[in-house]
């Protein structure tokens, strides 16, 4: 599908990604109606509008390609008295939901890309799964698969970008990570982790102390669900699985309990038709 041909609802995926894990609970919540293509992770350049990014929605004609976007078009069309940008909190949740976006989403890419153990149990199953038809044996699959997808180098580039947005300190020069690197970059997310459990102490339920989950909630569990989950339906092996026991977060446990009890992840089979997804 191109979004020249769309006229409904339709949101353009990849299924796993953080990012539309972001908007698809959220779709589903307000009973918002759309039909799902997924994209080749490889050919995004060609089926989608520039930045050429995940999740990209036409809502009643308009394009939106940012997963900020689309959330700020649910509260507009939905009606409901549950805002995910309720005015009293708004610049907290705004606040919140852009540092999920960009710094603490560069610790999802460094620890699905980067980070071996990370890359094996997420990223790496899953583009063998796009890349390479699943009928094809495992140990082919993985000799072919380096001459289709130059997974070096996109690991090298997701480093690189890493950096950009995280700088030289956690992230020095080079083509290699020294033996300083691994480390830090595990402390400076459980030090992040503990800030995201401060912001739950005093028994508040969501990330930014509102009555129901605001666009601050949704945006941090796309994220989690990679670092801890499996990204509902699209089963994405976690990245850092030792997360919760290494960082004590009970209270930021809890909450993503609540988030995927309530806010179930599906990708698969929303492909045929344009309709509200929810039960």
């Amino acid at each position: 599908d191109s979004l020249e041909e769309s006229k409904e609802n339709v949101l353009w995926s990849v299924t796993g990604s953080q990012f539309a894990a972001k908007v698809v609970p959220a779709l589903d919540a307000f009973r918002i109606p759309y039909r799902m293509v997924s994209c080749d992770i490889t050919k995004l350049k060609q089926v989608l509008a520039p930045p050429h990014t995940v999740p990209q929605m036409e809502w009643e004609g308009t394009l939106l390609t940012d997963s900020a976007d689309i959330l700020k078009k649910i509260d507009e069309q939905s009606g409901s008295a549950w805002k995910l940008y309720p005015e009293d909190k708004r610049a907290a949740i705004e606040a919140t939901e852009a540092w999920a976006g960009g710094e603490f989403n560069a610790f999802v890419l460094y620890n699905s890309w980067w980070v071996e153990e990370g890359f094996q149990a997420s990223m790496y199953p899953k583009i063998r799964e796009m890349v390479i038809p699943n009928w094809v044996p495992a140990a082919i699959a993985d000799f072919i698969l380096p001459y289709i997808f130059d997974v070096g180098r996109s690991r090298g580039f997701l480093r690189k970008r890493c950096r950009g947005i995280l700088g030289e300190d956690l992230i020095p020069e080079g083509r290699d990570a020294g033996p300083d690197e691994g480390p830090g970059m595990k402390r400076a997310l459980l030090a992040h982790i503990a800030t995201l459990e401060g912001k739950l102490s005093g028994g508040k339920q969501w990330i930014e102390g509102t009555e129901e989950p605001s666009a601050a909630d949704f945006a941090l569990y796309g994220m989690m669900e990679r670092f801890v989950g499996s990204v509902g339906d699209a089963e994405m092996g976690a990245c850092t699985p030792w997360l919760w026991e290494e960082s004590g977060a009970t209270q930021l446990q809890a909450w993503h309990q609540r988030m995927v009890a309530r806010f179930p992840i599906r990708f698969i089979g929303k492909d045929d038709e344009c309709k509200v997804w929810s039960e």
